[in-house]
């Protein structure tokens, strides 16, 4: 059950995050999300796990992110995926928006690596620099962090209960 629990965890969390997205018709499943559920589920002890890390270091990414695309102006420029190459305002919009965020999730203790990822999907064009694309994001940096922090706590109880279990029995 120790093992089966974090698959558990991540996998309802991502399902369930994707079932709202089909249910309202927006893109809310971003790749970032995956990580952040990652973090909680198989590294919940991590400070990175916590509530706040997960929400305000992803939050700081799409902050970082769209300070980065606008700067760079490259808000217009094609997206980077299969049918478009890398263009070089893409790449000064990463430069940016990890410089932004970096700096700010430091100093704001609030380190996340789903962070990183979600300045890479605004900033290489996978979702559209503007309020819309931006409520989307958030939507689901809010759902992945209260579903997964649901579930970083069980996993957490039963990781105490496996502890004291080990400990009564030796």
């Amino acid at each position: 059950m120790q093992k089966i629990l974090p698959v558990a965890v991540a996998t309802i969390a991502m399902v369930v995050i994707a079932l709202v997205a089909v249910w309202t018709q927006e893109g809310l499943l971003v790749p970032s999300l995956g990580s952040a559920v990652f973090i909680q589920a198989f590294s919940p002890t991590q400070p990175s796990a916590t509530p706040y890390s997960i929400g305000v270091g992803q939050v700081l990414g799409v902050v970082g992110a769209f300070v980065g695309v606008y700067i760079s102006m490259s808000a217009w420029a094609p997206e980077f995926t299969a049918g478009h190459a890398l263009v070089y305002g893409r790449v000064l919009a990463v430069l940016i928006a990890v410089l932004l965020t970096a700096g700010l999730q430091l100093a704001l203790k609030a380190t996340s690596p789903a962070g990183g990822a979600t300045v890479l999907v605004v900033a290489l064009g996978i979702e559209t620099p503007n309020w819309a694309g931006a409520g989307r994001i958030l939507v689901g940096i809010l759902l992945v962090t209260v579903i997964g922090e649901v579930g970083r706590q069980l996993i957490l109880r039963q990781q105490e209960r496996s502890a004291v279990s080990a400990n009564a029995r030796s």
